[in-house]
């Protein structure tokens, strides 16, 4: 804790390429790990998403992000893929 605040930090390495199967898998793999995250053996039934005031999650997560004009499917037209 600092100054009453309890903090949590927590390293992954998720799933990586993409595609909506390899999102689907990074999301569910970081939902296992929080659950399995348990801070306080009097609260087994809480994890450190609950238990912390604030938590940084750091590592290769491979979350891609496509931008604007990027060439990507989601947000490009085809005007701009020339």
């Amino acid at each position: 804790t600092l100054r009453g605040t309890r903090l949590s930090f927590m390293t992954a390495h998720l799933e990586a390429h993409e595609g909506a199967a390899h999102l689907q898998n990074r999301n569910k793999n970081l939902a296992e790990i929080f659950a399995g995250a348990k801070t306080d053996p009097h609260y087994q039934m809480h994890d450190a998403t609950v238990l912390s005031h604030h938590m940084f999650v750091c590592g290769d997560l491979n979350y891609r992000t496509n931008f604007l004009g990027d060439g990507g499917d989601d947000y490009s037209t085809s005007k701009d893929k020339k």
